[in-house]
């Protein structure tokens, strides 16, 4: 069984848990609330004068790599992102492999205005409006990991409530499967969910596949600054990197550095 196939069935156990009455009662509220507002693309797209915007991610631990960060504060961690010049953060919420907490994104709403994206692995749409009621601006759908139909009734659920997705994928085949959806981020993984393998090549062999009317994000394995500026040269304009820059003393300057 792949490390995906374990992570799924946990997040099946987790949403047999959640309060699925509450949940649809909170939807209809945020039904009649919500706005598109496009908050996550917009912040991605306003570039100012940089050729490229960042999502920094904040991650404690991996199930490749371990723990990652030892001294973690995801409030401060957010801080030296925001004053580094990133766009928008990515915030793992996942406890059992990735050593996140749903409360992160609240404790972080408080501090920094920037747009948030649930990092997690969303396989029904009773996740979505948890989402919602956490905070987030955007959820990540992972294509690979769901049915054609059933990553749908996700976005169809994340649209309907006001929050913005990125479709995440790592193969032609499941780029070509994005025709089937609205959302308009693309966001091309370059691990393996299955190995946990990175490969930036992904991101390059992908790309000329992309429709050009699609805001592009590369994601994983970005380390050096150099990889950022030959994948924008050849027309990537976001990139979300975590691990890298979790493991900065100083995470601000390693932002910038980044940017500048």
């Amino acid at each position: 069984m792949s490390i995906l196939d374990q992570i799924k069935l946990t997040k099946m156990r987790e949403v047999s848990k959640l309060n699925k009455n509450q949940l649809e009662y909170d939807r209809k509220n945020f039904v009649k609330s919500s706005k598109n507002k496009q908050r996550f693309e917009d912040s991605l797209k306003n570039s100012g004068n940089r050729r490229y915007t960042l999502i920094t991610e904040i991650k404690k631990a991996s199930p490749s790599k371990g723990i990652i960060r030892e001294d973690f504060n995801p409030c401060e961690l957010a801080r030296s992102y925001e004053r580094g010049g990133a766009s928008c953060l990515s915030v793992l919420t996942d406890t059992t492999y990735f050593k996140g907490s749903n409360d992160y994104i609240a404790q972080i709403k408080k501090i920094v205005s920037l747009p948030i994206l649930r990092k997690d692995f969303i396989i029904d749409p009773l996740q979505v409006i948890e989402s919602k009621n956490l905070g987030a601006d955007c959820i990540l759908i992972i294509v690979g990991m769901n049915s054609i139909e059933d990553n749908k009734k996700i976005e169809y659920m994340a649209l309907d409530i006001g929050l913005e997705c990125i479709l995440e994928v790592h193969s032609l085949e499941e780029l070509e499967a994005t025709k089937h959806f609205s959302s308009n981020i693309i966001g091309i993984n370059n691990r393996d969910l299955n190995t946990f393998v990175t490969d930036i090549e992904t991101t390059i062999k992908l790309l000329p596949r992309v429709p050009k009317n699609k805001t592009i994000i590369s994601e994983s394995g970005l380390s050096k600054k150099s990889d950022l500026v030959r994948l924008a040269n050849l027309g990537v304009s976001s990139f979300l990197v975590g691990e890298s820059l979790m493991k900065q003393q100083d995470v601000e300057k390693a932002t910038r550095s980044l940017l500048d």
